[in-house]
């Protein structure tokens, strides 16, 4: 988690800003809140980073953007290939009158300047575990996934 220090002292730095009057426990939720939203960034940032490599390389696959905890969040991967949103934050943005532009385009990544990477099994792992929160993540999404999947198929059951 070394690496992701400085989220963590912006988060707390944050939460101290705002501590006047406040018990510790609520010092400690705004830090978290924060945390949140500064890793919401980092994420941003991956998934940004994922679309436009596949994309200037041509890479025959779709980007899909999961797990959003707010609308910002969303708006900030407008033109990602694919989106799974909550109903919640479905109707957010259908009651949001704000223009969006669009974030990611395929047209763009091609002018992007990233060096072309070979990555082979072993080193695909490597990098995947030295990344906790990119193995976490991806654990967190395929398990979110399946609940749903199966909380999904029940629906169709019953209907049926």
């Amino acid at each position: 988690m070394e690496r992701y220090a400085p989220l963590m002292d912006e988060a707390i730095a944050y939460a101290k800003e705002q501590s006047a009057g406040k018990s510790q426990d609520q010092i400690l939720e705004l830090a978290m809140d924060r945390l949140f939203v500064v890793f919401g960034k980092e994420i941003l940032k991956s998934v940004t980073r994922i679309y436009n490599y596949y994309k200037k390389f041509g890479y025959k696959t779709q980007v899909m953007a999961a797990s959003f905890r707010n609308t910002e969040e969303i708006k900030g991967l407008m033109g990602c290939d694919l989106l799974t949103i909550s109903p919640k934050l479905l109707k957010e943005l259908s009651e949001d009158k704000e223009n969006v532009t669009v974030a990611l385009k395929s047209s763009d990544a091609a002018s992007k300047e990233i060096p072309r990477i070979t990555v082979d099994e072993k080193l695909f792992r490597w990098a995947m575990n030295e990344d906790a929160m990119a193995s976490e993540k991806l654990a967190e999404g395929i398990r979110n996934f399946n609940k749903d999947a199966r909380t999904l198929e029940g629906l169709v059951k019953k209907m049926l």
